[in-house]
This record gives C-alpha cells, structure tokens and sequence, in this order.
C-alpha cells in the first residue's frame, strides 16, 4: 500500500551545528550532494549555525510521489556515503532528512530497513506540514 501523504516538494537535508558553519565543514558536506545540487541550493539559518538543502536522488523510473519511498532512497543515497556522514558526526554536528507535507498524515508505512539505515547513520527523520 503506498503511503497516502501529499508531498510538498522532495526531502531536504539539514546540517544542525553547535558553532558557525566555515568552508572547511561546507567542503565535507558538498560530498553529501546529489549531482544537481549547488551552493545555490543551500539554505543558512541567521547564526549560521545550520543549514539545510535539497536531498534530490535520481531515480530512473520518473518522479516518486510516495513518501515512503523517497526516504527509502535518500536513506540508500545516504549510506552509500557513510564516510561522509561518520566525519560531519566526528565535526560534532547533526543531520536531519526534512520532509514537507501537505495537511495531516492519514496513512505513512516506512519499512524497518529504511528506519534501521537512518538509526546506523544517526540521522533525525522529520516531517514539516505545509499548506498545500
């Protein structure tokens, strides 16, 4: 059964930091992005202190339009660069996979695989409502 959740755009990938984000840091988390995104894409919060950009995974087949499986392969996108996320975590910061829907969730499966790949890499799953 898909997941009965209106999406309001794909995931975003916010880096949550206790100290301003320099360019050293910003270096390792470009290694994080997929091939379409650039410095352009990227969001900072007012302290500098976080920010966030568009976690966008190629998928051959076309658009994915189920919530549960666009985690499914930001987690997959995310473990295959597990070295990347194990040093950010060593640079004392956090990730968090955003997710902005559209009105309350009526329905949401995620398989325990997808939770258990995001638990490994301890990276926070958050959803934000949005208007549609």
């Amino acid at each position: 059964m898909a997941t009965d959740v209106p999406m309001a755009g794909g995931g975003k990938l916010a880096l949550i930091s206790d100290f301003p984000i320099d360019e050293e840091l910003m270096g390792v988390v470009r290694q994080l992005w997929g091939g379409n995104t650039s410095d352009q894409d990227v969001l900072y919060g007012v302290n500098q202190k976080w920010c966030q950009w568009p976690c966008s995974v190629p998928y051959e087949r076309g658009e994915v339009r189920d919530l549960g499986f666009q985690i499914y392969l930001c987690a997959t996108f995310l473990s295959q660069r597990r070295k990347i996320v194990e040093r950010i975590h060593q640079l004392g910061c956090n990730l968090e996979l955003c997710f902005d829907v559209c009105g309350p969730l009526k329905y949401f499966s995620l398989a325990s695989a997808t939770m258990k790949q995001l638990s490994d890499l301890e990276i926070q799953l958050s959803f934000h409502p949005r208007s549609p």
